[in-house]
This record gives C-alpha cells, structure tokens and sequence, in this order.
C-alpha cells in the first residue's frame, strides 16, 4: 500500500514537471511562431527559424532530463519517456495553439491571408527565376511542379483562425511522436538496483 501511495505521488510529481515544462516550451513556440510570421516580411528572420526548430529538440531533451532523477530508482524505460515527451508538448502545443487563434483572430486579422498572399508571390518567383535561367527548357518536370504547386495554392482557401490553431497543435503532436523515439532511448535509465550490483 505504501509502495502504491509512494508510486502514485511520483506521477503526480511527473505531471506537475512535465504542466511547467509544457508551459515553457509553449512560450518558445509563441516566440517560434511571431518569428515565422516576421519572416515572411523580414527575410532576415528566416534565418533564425531553421534554427529555433532544431533547438525544440534540445530543449525537449533538456526539459525532460529531470525525469531521469525522478524515477532514478525504478528507472525510467523508453516508453515513459516517450509518453512524458509526448505529452509535454501536448501541453506545450496547448499553449502555441491558444496563441495562434488569439493572434489570427484579434490581434492580426490580416496575418494568414498576407502569408498566403506572400506564399503564391515566393512561388512566382521561383518559377520567374527559373525561366530566367532557361531552367524551364532543361527541367520541364520541375516547371510544371512549380506550376502546379502555385495553381493549388492560389486555389486553396485562407486558413481560418481555428484551422491554423488545430494545424500547429496537430504538428507539435506529431513531431512529438517521431522526436521522442530516439529521445526515449537516450533519456532511459536501468533501475538503480541494477546499476548498483
């Protein structure tokens, strides 16, 4: 009964870590997801976004580490790391897709029509860019990509507010998922009676 009490506090302890973990990585998705709608405007911050999402794993890493203490007796197997790593960045994805409905509906109504807008322009320069360098007559299978690609977007209705929240939620899940398969393995830990003998 003790050992079940003693357990049960543990997860508790876990779910506490991994809410306040959820919470700072959601704030960096926020800051994430300004700098990819500046970088629409700002090439610049183009720059500084390939970066920030190579560091969401780091960070992931990072905010999970203090899980290897916590379960440091009974150890911590790949599969509950996967599952904390998981959800962190369900609650994290909570966060960012708060901020993504909050941004789109009333702070900057236009914002997700000026990136579809700037989306069909960045296709018709590269399709200008590659007629320039003859580029059309030496790679037609491109081309018509090209074309075909711009042609479905400038189709494609503009994301509500809504669907943009849902869309950024449902790739920090899925992320998530693929991310902490290899995460899993280096965060796992041998019970420490095993480590001991």
């Amino acid at each position: 009964m003790a050992n079940n009490n003693y357990n049960n506090n543990k997860g508790a302890i876990a779910l506490q870590l991994i809410m306040r973990a959820g919470f700072l990585l959601g704030l960096y998705f926020m800051l994430e997801y300004v700098v990819t709608v500046w970088s629409t405007q700002y090439i610049l911050l183009s720059l500084v976004h390939v970066p920030m999402m190579l560091l969401t794993v780091v960070l992931l890493f990072l905010l999970l580490r203090p899980l290897r203490i916590l379960f440091a007796e009974e150890g911590l197997s790949t599969l509950r790391a996967w599952t904390y790593g998981v959800q962190l960045m369900f609650f994290a994805g909570l966060l960012e897709a708060l901020f993504v409905y909050v941004y789109n509906d009333w702070l900057y109504p236009d914002n997700l029509s000026e990136m579809h807008r700037a989306m069909i322009e960045q296709y018709r320069q590269a399709v200008d860019m590659m007629q320039a360098a003859k580029a059309d007559q030496s790679m037609p299978s491109l081309m018509q990509t090209l074309h075909d690609s711009r042609k479905v977007i400038e189709e494609a209705p503009v994301q509500k507010p809504i669907e943009a929240a849902m869309s950024a939620l449902s790739n920090d899940i899925t992320y998530a998922v693929f991310w902490m398969i290899p995460l899993g393995f280096i965060l796992r830990t041998k019970p420490q009676q095993t480590q001991n003998q």
